[in-house]
């Protein structure tokens, strides 16, 4: 030690460095998991999403509500669509509201209350020319007209925020424009016209201490 000091330095400043890295990472991991828990818990995050290509009724919603380890369910309308961002037309997921299940946090303006106002992901609208008060149009991106699933394609934002249901900064992929979703979309159930759901969430039984 005493004839190579600066050599030993750097040595014990290497292992000093992985040392405080690994207790780092073992202190953060079960932060993040609690933060994350909490986090669902508070915002009363689903714990199974049922999809149906064929959609799905008031009947498919009584029959899982009946079961004995579910503790609620909610319908949900949920469709893709593309809206122009500057030169582009960028793919955005919109879904109805629901009122027990997967709560939206408001970070700027407030919850959409009627059915030509939205609420925009927070994310999208700071990376977007977008602003509360702005109208956005949406189309179809396909052959079908969009007004087979919204009565109106134009929607005033209203407010933006954050869902649970997007627990990282992707947002998915879709079949539609690019294949990949930049944000995300609530407006009211009232605002879809579709006779059946496209999505039941449902939580289940004593879920929310595992």
């Amino acid at each position: 030690i005493r004839k190579t000091m600066g050599r030993f330095l750097s040595i014990f400043l290497i292992v000093a460095l992985g040392v405080i890295i690994l207790v780092g990472l073992q202190a953060t991991q079960p932060d993040m998991i609690l933060s994350g828990d909490t986090y669902a818990d508070q915002n009363k995050l689903m714990d199974i999403k049922i999809v149906s290509t064929y959609g799905l009724t008031e009947g498919d919603l009584d029959v899982i509500e009946r079961l004995p380890a579910i503790d609620g369910v909610e319908g949900s309308y949920s469709t893709d669509v593309l809206c122009a961002v500057g030169d582009n037309m960028d793919v955005v997921h919109m879904m109805s509201i629901t009122e027990n299940l997967n709560t939206i946090t408001v970070s700027e303006g407030r919850l959409p209350e009627t059915d030509y106002e939205c609420l925009v992901d927070k994310d999208f609208l700071d990376n977007t020319d977008y602003s509360i008060g702005d109208i956005i149009t949406f189309e179809s991106g396909t052959e079908d007209e969009l007004e087979d699933t919204l009565k109106k394609t134009s929607f005033k934002i209203v407010g933006a925020g954050n869902s649970p249901l997007y627990f990282s900064f992707l947002r998915g992929s879709s079949t539609i424009g690019n294949g990949s979703v930049s944000g995300y979309v609530f407006v009211t159930p009232e605002a879809f016209d579709l006779d059946v759901y496209t999505e039941i969430y449902a939580s289940v039984q004593d879920a929310k201490d595992e």
